[in-house]
């Protein structure tokens, strides 16, 4: 029962966090004007959230996903920065990247230190089996 409850709150809060964004979607024609275009900041925003506003647009003719009424250069820049920032582009990689080179990292340490304990164990037995076979032959 406990985990429909749960699953009910994540259900409510992620469609509310979806109406927000959609409030702060581009293309809303009452907000930015010729004398007042979007940009830098607004371009970032819409980059950010371009994933939800691409998928209400499909059901929603009134929103698009690019902002016309902009100021050029910097709401493109913005905009581009934002999907790169929010899905994926070159961060994205380097953390997978610097996330896989931790994992093999320690991989490596866990290995190297398996080997030395094989090694140790190996010494023991071969000390232990010279001793032996030198008290055999005294005898």
């Amino acid at each position: 029962m406990k985990s429909k409850t749960s699953r009910l709150v994540v259900f409510v809060f992620a469609a509310l966090v979806l109406i927000l964004i959609a409030g702060c979607a581009a293309g809303d024609a009452t907000k930015w004007n010729a004398a007042s275009p979007a940009g830098f900041w607004a371009g970032l925003w819409h980059g950010m959230i371009s994933i939800v506003t691409f998928i209400i647009s499909l059901f929603n003719q009134n929103v698009e996903v690019y902002e016309r009424i902009n100021n050029g250069g910097w709401y493109d820049f913005g905009f581009l920065l934002g999907i790169l920032l929010i899905w994926g582009g070159t961060g994205g990689v380097g953390i997978r990247l610097r996330k896989c080179q931790a994992e093999r990292r320690r991989l490596y340490r866990l290995l190297e230190r398996k080997i030395n304990e094989e090694r140790d164990i190996d010494e023991k037995v071969e000390k232990k089996m010279r001793e032996t076979l030198k008290k055999w032959f005294e005898e």
